[in-house]
């Protein structure tokens, strides 16, 4: 007699493992199960990544847009109070915001004693802040065209004033004043 229990011809194994191996299922995930899991945990993170990615730049450039415009409004409404004057070709730096600088252009507009003022800023690229520009453009009263009408106005003004008064020295013959009709 062996020792051997007898050979199960359907498994393969003897008896005693036949059962064993007919009862036990396999537990646990196979080598390429968790492969692909990971391949797949690995892509969802890369995208995830790059949006998070896109979102930030998005962010960062609606700051510096958002900045630019203030900037631009703050100077041009230095030009028309008269801080700054509207000349042709004006530039400069902002003191309180380093890497930032605006320049002025102005043009005659069609109509006299109308100015274009357009008013660029710029910012200085770095690596955490890209390149920002922002422009403006107003139109706005030319500031010499209204001193000289201003101007005119006065001397109009001014010779009227004298004649009045050299024609009242003149003794002209003139009656001024109200006169009286005689009535009731």
């Amino acid at each position: 007699m062996s020792l051997m229990p007898p050979h199960d011809q359907k498994f393969g194994c003897h008896c005693w493992l036949a059962q064993q191996c007919r009862g036990r299922r396999k537990r646990g995930f196979t080598l390429l199960e968790v492969i692909l899991a990971l391949a797949i945990l690995v892509g969802a993170i890369a995208v995830i990544g790059e949006l998070v990615r896109n979102g930030l730049n998005s962010g960062t450039r609606s700051r510096e847009l958002s900045r630019a415009a203030l900037l631009c409004e703050s100077t041009l409404a230095e030009v028309q109070a008269g801080l700054i004057p509207p000349t042709s070709s004006t530039t400069g730096n902002f003191p309180d915001e380093p890497g930032w600088t605006y320049s002025i252009d102005s043009a005659a507009g069609d109509v006299d004693g109308l100015l274009q003022v357009r008013i660029t800023v710029t910012n200085t690229a770095s690596y955490l802040r890209p390149q920002t520009t922002c422009s403006l453009v107003r139109w706005m009263r030319d500031p010499d065209y209204v001193a000289s009408a201003m101007a005119a106005a006065e001397a109009a003004t001014a010779e009227d004033t004298t004649s009045e008064s050299s024609s009242s020295d003149t003794g002209s013959s003139g009656s001024s004043g109200s006169s009286s009709t005689g009535g009731s």
